[in-house]
């Protein structure tokens, strides 16, 4: 049994020693944030070991120190055990031997007692002879003769010695029955001790079943240690390896960030210089017209005309650009459903399973493309008629390119003054235009700036965020680790 529970209780350092070896593993990466780059193995060890010396484990020393005191009852209640069938067996050999001295006693007190009670017979006999033979007077003599006579003295004496005898005869008796209530007892003790120990045994067995199970799980969870502890070093190294490329792509991202602020602080400075020089032409120009005459060729009338003319031919010119763009965007849709059935094999009739999602898809899109070029076209016919002019011309243009106002008779009949008002109402609508390009552009600008800055923000943020993440998701999975290989 002591060999068994040494066998046991090495098991068991062996177990502790290696628990503490996976512990310090995890430990050291825990402390390392996750990272792997700060094990310090020798004092993470230490640690373990010191913290595995003073929490130790705590089932495991119970069950031995409880096994331990199971031993020692049972080893106590067996020398008991042992020693009372000692007794027993003495009192087996010697029960015999007083059983028929108890026979012998009660004889010889029989024998004793019919004795005695033939000599008190003899005496009263013989005082009752004498008493009728002699007469009254003559009885007292007697009796004192009788009281000296030897004979009756002695058989007196027998008496007192025949009832001495047996009172001593008596005491014996009662008292070898009190050997054997005493013995019934034992008995009874002995047996009741016996079940004790087994009842002690079982719990021995059970005790070491449990010590062995608990050192077989120790073994079990030291292995599993060893591959969480593997498998979490090769999660830090790979976790090392994302948290390097992402701090590459946010400096890279910091870098194109960088580039375009100061790309945009550039058109900043430009803008501004043009602007200047804008403000110093236009202040140049105002001097020089407000010195000169007006010319007065062109009535208010006329000028009306003419900007409604420009209006609508500059929003035509619009209307045609847009309705050009949308066609482009058309003809690239049906492009690209022409490549995906080449690529995967199809034909509009019956398209390859593969491709048949995106084919809807590009399909909705070309159908919305072409209906939004169909109400375009017929919003544009509607309210910019073709001229009057255009059926002997030749076909109507079909792009803002082509030139549209060249074919009306307003502008067939522009005059010279017509024409600089024209021109001039041209360069004042440039002018505005420009402005108005220069100012959203300025605040598209602005808006891209306080956006990139934003995005940088945001990005640095959630680089951080993700950071924070990993190295949380690190430091929880070694702190299960942790407390998997501690329990």
């Amino acid at each position: 049994l002591r060999g068994e529970l040494e066998g046991c209780r090495a098991e068991l350092r062996e177990a502790r020693t290696e628990a503490a070896v996976a512990r310090a593993v995890s430990g050291a990466v825990l402390s390392s944030g996750g990272n792997g780059d700060d094990l310090a193995p020798s004092d993470v060890v230490a640690a373990a070991a010191e913290a595995e010396e003073d929490g130790g484990d705590g089932t495991s020393e119970r069950i031995t120190s409880e096994l331990s005191a199971v031993c020692a009852t049972i080893e106590q209640k067996e020398a008991i055990v042992a020693a009372m069938a000692r007794e027993r067996a003495c009192r087996d050999g010697l029960q015999q031997h007083f059983e028929a001295s108890l026979r012998g006693l009660q004889q010889e007190v029989d024998g004793l007692t019919a004795e005695r009670d033939a000599l008190e017979a003899r005496i009263a006999a013989s005082a009752a002879d004498h008493a009728r033979a002699q007469q009254p007077s003559q009885r007292r003599k007697r009796g004192a003769a009788a009281a000296s006579d030897p004979v009756a003295r002695r058989l007196k004496e027998q008496v007192a010695q025949l009832e001495r005898r047996i009172s001593d005869l008596k005491s014996k008796a009662a008292q070898h029955r009190s050997a054997i209530k005493m013995k019934d007892e034992a008995e009874r003790k002995c047996v009741r001790l016996m079940a004790e120990i087994a009842d002690d045994k079982r719990r021995r067995a059970d005790l070491q079943r449990k010590l062995k199970e608990a050192s077989q799980e120790r073994r079990e969870e030291r292995n599993a240690a060893k591959k969480d502890a593997a498998r979490m070093m090769k999660d830090s190294s790979r976790l090392k390896i994302e948290l390097q490329k992402m701090r590459s792509a946010a400096s890279k991202q910091a870098a194109v960030l960088k580039r375009k602020i100061d790309q945009a602080a550039a058109r900043e400075r430009q803008r501004k210089e043009l602007e200047r020089k804008r403000r110093s032409a236009g202040r140049m120009r105002m001097a020089s017209s407000s010195s000169a005459e007006p010319s007065g060729d062109v009535g208010e009338g006329r000028r009306a005309e003419l900007r409604e003319w420009i209006d609508r031919e500059l929003e035509h010119g619009s209307i045609r650009t847009e309705i050009d763009e949308q066609r482009t965007q058309l003809d690239s849709a049906v492009g690209d459903r022409r490549r995906l059935l080449r690529g995967a094999g199809g034909t509009e009739e019956k398209p390859s399973a593969e491709c048949a999602e995106e084919l809807g898809q590009i399909e909705r899109t070309i159908t919305s493309l072409r209906t939004t070029v169909q109400d375009l076209e017929s919003a544009a016919a509607r309210a910019f008629p073709p001229p009057p002019s255009s059926s002997t011309a030749g076909p109507p243009p079909s792009s803002s390119s082509a030139f549209r106002f060249l074919q009306t008779d307003v502008f067939r009949g522009l005059s010279k003054a017509d024409a600089k008002f024209v021109l001039g109402y041209l360069y004042d609508a440039c002018a505005e235009g420009r402005r108005d390009l220069a100012s959203l552009v300025d605040r598209q600008e602005v808006d891209v700036k306080l956006r990139v800055d934003s995005a940088l923000v945001k990005e640095r943020e959630g680089f951080d965020r993700e950071l924070v993440r990993a190295k949380v998701r690190s430091v929880e999975t070694a702190f299960d680790l942790y407390c998997a290989t501690s329990t």
